[in-house]
């Protein structure tokens, strides 16, 4: 019971990470598609470029 337990907190607690990290390159792209859209960039090839950097998918 201890072991199933502890896996399932460590479970929870690598999600939580996961989602963590995820908020904060979702912010990240955020802010470089707005920094491009005020330069007259492409905003959507701004926050592409931040979800690659963390290889992750783009998420709309």
């Amino acid at each position: 019971q201890v072991e199933r337990f502890m896996k399932r907190l460590e479970r929870r607690q690598s999600e939580s990470a996961r989602r963590e990290l995820e908020a904060q390159v979702r912010k990240e792209a955020d802010e470089a598609a707005r920094k491009a859209r005020a330069r007259g960039g492409d905003a959507e090839a701004a926050a592409a470029e931040v979800y690659a950097k963390y290889e992750m998918t783009t998420q709309n």
